[in-house]
């Protein structure tokens, strides 16, 4: 019974080991949604994103009022390029083990795929 329970034991740990092994961080790209105006980068579970806090197209952090905060959001300047929300990311992604990472475009972006009814201000204007 002993060498049963032993070898149980490992197989246990092994396929324990297995699956941490697949945890990872997955990324994902949203549709825009409402009147968005700049990129932004959602983050959860929550991480100290303060050294990535120093690049300049970020305009702001948004964190939910529970404790302990269970995600956190990035908002990018209205300039940000897709290209800059992917290098935001890529630092954030650098301090996690584990979670996700969601870049949602702004509206504009996702105006100019024809799937919502959102215009960009320039559109507006002409």
């Amino acid at each position: 019974m002993r060498r049963r329970t032993l070898a149980i034991g490992l197989v246990a740990v092994s396929a324990g080991g297995l699956l941490a092994g697949c945890a990872g961080v997955e990324r994902e790209t949203l549709l825009a949604s409402g009147a968005t105006t700049s990129w932004s980068v959602h983050v959860s579970p929550h991480v100290d994103v303060r050294h990535c806090g120093t690049d300049p197209v970020l305009d702001s952090m948004i964190e939910p009022a529970v404790m302990p905060p269970m995600s956190i959001s990035l908002v990018l300047v209205e300039s940000a390029t897709e290209a800059d929300a992917a290098r935001v990311a890529d630092c954030v992604e650098g301090l996690m083990s584990d979670g996700t990472i969601s870049l949602q475009p702004p509206a504009c972006a996702r105006a100019e795929s024809n799937l919502d009814v959102f215009a960009c201000p320039e559109d507006i204007a002409s």
